[in-house]
């Protein structure tokens, strides 16, 4: 029985292989069907290992279609909770018609004989999974000959799908598209009970900012973040300071892409982080022994930390796509950091624009931390309407981020870095001084909360650390706009107010460009409070007063 079980199996998949298996069809596929045997008899011969096996073997893993048939009757009776027995499996073939075809009631009871008990049961279906991956291996190097052979795709995107069906293969990650309900609530109770057995308080990787942590519960697996900001703000070193905290404190294994500085450089500012020694000082070399002493003590503390830096120029999603495999493959990293998006090189393409491309890198991002199953960080410029917004004190928005809308979609989190100071602000809505302040915003946050986290930058070593007053320093100014909008008279008043004013020489923002406008007050020498007041649908900013002024050149009135 055994060996025309086997003979069939082969003529099946052959069948399966198409041209490929037909060529050689003198070489026998991997396959253990007396093994396969093994399993299905023990388990209806021991109701537990039936139990245990149903969360790693699945029915693909067979060989022989009759034993597939079978183990999927096995698992059905334990989702339903039913005892797994000979009688039981018998009686779920004939409730779904297919006993006659695995053999008959006569098969099943020969399954039960071939072992004396489940002992080795586990080691056996280890067996079973084993033969599988191999013939899974020689499915897919089939299908890269045929790719690779027809030539209809670009040869990166060849080496790309290549590359990622063989990860997956490696990984036991043969994924499975649909799972039913009752599967994806036990995946969903083991992480709540996970989280309930963690010694931190947060369910996601800390980032070493205990207030960011808080407001987000950390990063969590398959999430794609985002951290933007304008030029020379920090992000850059905030997203470092974060990666070296959590490779320090935590012991977690970092990949650190930066497609902007070498990473000598970045090193440098970790070492001026832990010596608090001045950056400038500290690239000079003009230091005393008692610093030499300090950097060499850091440097024995920074070589602990598993950050692995990538500072490869030009570099492309799928070559980060790659590195980033072979990484998690290797050295099994918990998260990666790229910094920044808007300087990976998109594959050559004649019909994208730049908007296009950087659309489809943030998709493959956020794949990819689903894929590996791992939050990826990827920092962000924003675009000069920032700028534009004086009587906000700059603060960013989630339409700042540059080149593409498909960023923010994409990202489960998006967080901005903002220092006041950086615009010339010298001081707060409530009059607290922005020297040295920095604030990271929370504008976006799928699975929790948004908000603003207050932190201290200190400039000399590029270096953030967590503040401990989270006072809100924009309530006065959230109440003055709103009063602001709502007065009777202004721009952006309620309906039947501001009746007879025009925009003038002020600016709003469309889809990021700069807009000029006109606004005239109702009598000649009336004036116009600086403010902010939409403008279809856009908020203007940096009023200016109208008095009875012409429009600058160029410059159209347009009504209210």
């Amino acid at each position: 029985m055994a060996e025309e079980l086997r003979k069939q199996s082969d003529r099946n998949f052959s069948n399966r292989q198409g041209l490929a298996a037909v060529v050689d069809a003198s070489r026998v596929p991997p396959q253990a069907v007396e093994i396969e045997q093994a399993v299905l008899g023990a388990l209806m011969t021991d109701n537990e290992a039936a139990i245990e096996l149903s969360g790693f073997l699945e029915a693909q893993h067979f060989y022989h279609a009759w034993h597939a048939a079978i183990y999927e009757s096995i698992v059905a009776l334990v989702q339903r909770q039913v005892p797994v027995d000979l009688y039981t499996v018998h009686q779920a073939l004939v409730d779904n018609g297919k006993i006659e075809a695995v053999g008959g009631a006569s098969y099943l009871a020969e399954l039960t004989l071939k072992v004396a008990s489940s002992a080795h049961v586990v080691e056996h279906a280890k067996i079973v999974v084993e033969k599988f991956l191999l013939r899974e291996l020689i499915r897919v190097s089939n299908e890269i000959e045929n790719d690779s052979y027809t030539q209809t795709e670009d040869v990166q995107d060849v080496l790309e799908t290549a590359e990622r069906k063989i990860f997956e293969i490696s990984q036991s990650n043969i994924r499975k598209e649909v799972k039913r309900l009752p599967t994806v609530l036990n995946d969903a109770l083991k992480l709540i009970k996970e989280a309930s057995k963690a010694d931190s308080s947060i369910a996601g990787l800390s980032t070493g900012f205990p207030h960011v942590d808080e407001l987000t519960g950390g990063w969590h697996k398959g999430e794609f973040i985002v951290i933007a900001a304008r030029p020379s703000v920090g992000k850059t070193a905030f997203a470092l300071n974060m990666a070296y905290n959590m490779a320090i404190k935590d012991k977690r294994k970092v990949a650190f892409f930066s497609l902007e500085m070498p990473s000598s450089s970045l090193v440098l500012r970790l070492i001026a982080s832990e010596t608090e020694i001045n950056s400038k000082q500290l690239s000079s070399g003009r230091l005393t022994e008692e610093q030499w002493e300090r950097i060499n003590y850091a440097a024995l503390e920074i070589a602990k930390a598993n950050i692995f830096f990538d500072s490869t120029q030009g570099i492309g999603p799928g070559e980060i796509r790659s590195k980033c495999r072979k990484l998690k493959l290797q050295y099994d990293i918990d998260m990666v950091v790229i910094d920044y998006l808007q300087l990976i090189t998109a594959p050559y393409s004649k019909v994208q624009n730049r908007e296009q491309e950087i659309s489809k890198i943030s998709r493959s991002l956020k794949a990819l931390a689903l894929e590996l199953d791992i939050p990826i960080v990827a920092l962000s410029q924003l675009n000069r309407a920032v700028e534009n917004r004086a009587s906000s004190l700059y603060q960013p928005q989630l339409s700042d981020i540059r080149e593409s809308g498909a960023i923010e979609q994409d990202a489960d989190i998006v967080a901005f870095v903002h220092r006041p100071e950086k615009h010339k602000v010298p001081m707060y809505p409530d009059e607290t001084p922005t020297t040295g302040m920095a604030e990271l915003r929370i504008e976006k946050n799928r699975s929790g909360e948004t908000g603003i986290v207050y932190l201290s930058f200190i400039a000399s070593q590029t270096k953030f650390v967590d503040n401990l007053s989270q006072l809100d320093h924009y309530q006065q100014l959230d109440k003055a706009l709103r009063d602001e909008r709502n007065a009777p008279g202004t721009l952006g008043g309620g309906e039947g107010q501001g009746k007879g004013l025009r925009v003038v020489a002020s600016e709003y923002n469309d889809g990021g460009n700069k807009k000029i406008g006109r606004a005239k007050a109702a009598e000649p020498d009336d004036s116009i409070v600086a403010g902010i007041g939409p403008y279809m649908g856009n908020p203007l900013v940096a009023l200016q007063d109208a008095g009875d002024d012409d429009a600058p050149e160029g410059v159209e009135d347009m009504p209210f």
